[in-house]
């Protein structure tokens, strides 16, 4: 999938035109070549047809992830095999669990920072103020309280801290 991504941004934009699309992100591609595929196609799509109705400028290519085993989280044949469902572990068996999952968290958020450009994502995500009232709220309250990460491990209770930039 190379061009089908400009196709897939384009119909989403067509679909609703109230919708902002400011940023293209892609996951599993195959390399250099695959990526520059995908940016040619939405610069392409982008410089005509394909623009963020809140900024009126092209859509933004902010990144692709690569394929990476590491940082994938099982699957299986209903959808996405979650941590609580290991087999009746026990104490050491749930703590290799723990291991494991911190260890695809921290490849995950590794692999983000080095292939996604994450300030623009933010300069995005910071014009969508005024747009969305619904959220405005929420930012209020969010300023207000701390997040709630008890269920986590502290590894990642610190990692997801608010001055966490992912």
């Amino acid at each position: 999938m190379a061009r089908s991504v400009a196709a897939m941004a384009l119909g989403y934009g067509i679909f609703d035109d109230a919708m902002r699309l400011g940023a293209v992100v892609v996951n599993k591609v195959g390399g250099p070549v695959h990526i520059q595929w995908i940016k040619e196609a939405l610069e392409l799509a982008g410089a005509a047809r394909l623009k963020d109705i809140g900024t009126g400028l092209p859509v933004h290519f902010a990144g692709a992830l690569p394929r990476d085993t590491s940082a994938s989280i099982p699957e299986r044949h209903l959808g996405l095999t979650m941590p609580s469902e290991s087999k009746n572990c026990s104490d050491s068996e749930d703590e290799s669990v723990d291991a494991q999952n911190l260890e695809r968290f921290v490849q995950l958020a590794t692999l983000v920072e080095d292939n996604l450009d994450l300030d623009a994502l933010l300069r995005i995500g910071q014009t969508a103020g005024g747009l969305y009232p619904e959220c405005e709220n929420a930012k209020e309250n969010r300023s207000r309280s701390t997040p709630k990460l008890q269920h986590l491990p502290k590894e990642q209770q610190k990692m997801a801290s608010p001055q966490c930039r992912i």
